[in-house]
Parts: C-alpha cells; sequence; structure tokens
C-alpha cells in the first residue's frame, strides 16, 4: 500500500491487520505526522588540545630534555605541561589519539614588546605548525611530549623567539589510556615519527591561555 492508501484506509481496518500501537503510528506516518522527539546526532570531536599565546617567553637556552625539571619554566617544560593537559582531556573524553600536532607563535623580525598587547601579548609573529601521524593510538602523557618535543626540534626555532605553543592531538577514536607506550618518556629513544606533515604560516593568529 502507498501512503496515501494508508491514510484513506478505515483505521480499525489498519489496526486489525498490525495491531493498535502500530496501526496509530503507521497512518500518523502516512499523514506526515511524527510525534517523536528529535534528538541532534552527537557531535564527533575531531582533535583535542591545549594552547597559549599570552604572557609565553622563554629563555635562550632550554633544560636538557633529560634533565629537565617540572616548573623550571623552560619550552620543554612548557611543552610537558601541554602534554599533560592534552592527556588529561584525553581521558576525560576516553578517547585515544593516532595523530599529534604542534602549533608555535615565532616573533617577526625586529618584534618588541611594544608590538605586544600589553606587553605580554604575542603581538607580529608567524605561525608555524608540525604534525605527525602515529603508528598506534595513545593518550599517554609522556608520548604526547616526546612527541611534542621532537617536533619542537625538528622546527629549530630558537626558544627566545617563541611566544606560544599549542600541542593537538587528532585523528581521535575511542579508548581510554595507552595500549603500550611509544617511547621510554625522557630517554634517548624517541617516539617514532611517519609520515609528518608541516603546517603553513602566516601572521597573528593565536588564543590567550589554555583552549581547546
Amino acid at each position: 500500500a502507498t501512503c496515501g492508501e494508508l491514510a484513506a484506509a478505515p483505521a480499525g481496518a489498519v489496526r486489525a491487520a498490525v495491531g493498535a500501537v502500530n496501526g496509530d503510528k503507521l497512518r500518523a506516518f502516512a499523514a506526515a505526522r511524527d510525534g517523536r522527539a528529535w534528538e541532534e546526532p552527537a557531535k564527533v570531536r575531531s582533535s583535542i588540545g591545549a594552547q597559549s599565546s599570552w604572557g609565553v617567553r622563554f629563555r635562550a637556552r632550554s633544560c636538557p630534555v633529560s634533565a629537565c625539571e617540572e616548573g623550571c619554566g623552560c619550552a620543554h617544560a612548557f611543552v610537558r605541561q601541554l602534554a599533560e593537559e592534552v592527556a588529561r582531556r584525553l581521558g576525560q573524553a576516553g578517547m585515544r589519539c593516532r595523530g599529534v600536532g604542534l602549533k608555535v607563535w615565532r616573533a617577526k623580525e625586529g618584534w618588541t614588546s611594544a608590538t605586544a598587547k600589553g606587553g605580554m601579548g604575542h603581538g607580529a609573529c608567524d605561525n608555524l605548525s608540525r604534525s605527525v601521524a602515529l603508528e598506534r593510538p595513545t593518550a599517554s602523557e609522556a608520548d604526547l611530549a616526546v612527541i611534542g618535543l621532537k617536533l619542537l626540534q625538528g622546527l629549530a626555532i630558537p626558544h627566545e623567539a617563541l611566544r606560544g605553543v599549542g600541542l593537538q592531538a587528532t585523528r581521535l577514536e575511542q579508548g581510554a589510556g595507552s595500549a603500550a607506550s611509544l617511547s621510554t618518556p625522557w630517554g634517548d629513544r624517541a617516539a617514532p615519527l611517519p609520515r609528518a606533515g608541516r603546517g603553513g604560516g602566516g601572521e597573528g593568529g593565536g588564543g590567550r591561555g589554555v583552549g581547546r
């Protein structure tokens, strides 16, 4: 039967054929009436990250990665703090990632504090980014830190020129924790970095504080 035939059929006949509940439902659908509540589809997150580009100032030389201590204020310690935050957010979301990206704000040549908002903003900067696809998913703070540090080293930017840093977990999938660590936390073995990509540059950009 077509929708028109179903809508025109006696209600009793339809109920007798398929039952009262289904009969009323089918006749309502045939008449373009649907009383069911509309549910918005769940939004699928594509990435989880953390970044800061306000008040970011580092000394020219950072501690060796293996000797860096929490709270020392160097660029290496900052990347580790971002990794800790990203890992926390991944855990809250019950997600793991198969990709990691690093974004940095590099001060333009001739940068002065006068060009920075309030003297502590990032001012005129070039935005640079690097990313890597992982061989297996992870949500490990140690993995994220090692990969982030490797990407930072690959950019070869003087740390005193950094005005912001962001770390992002991409290619997300469901699953808490890490099945296996990609590398030792701060040893000599670096995390595998296959299929590395690079992002473009440009002026400005970035937000303040730590964001997603």
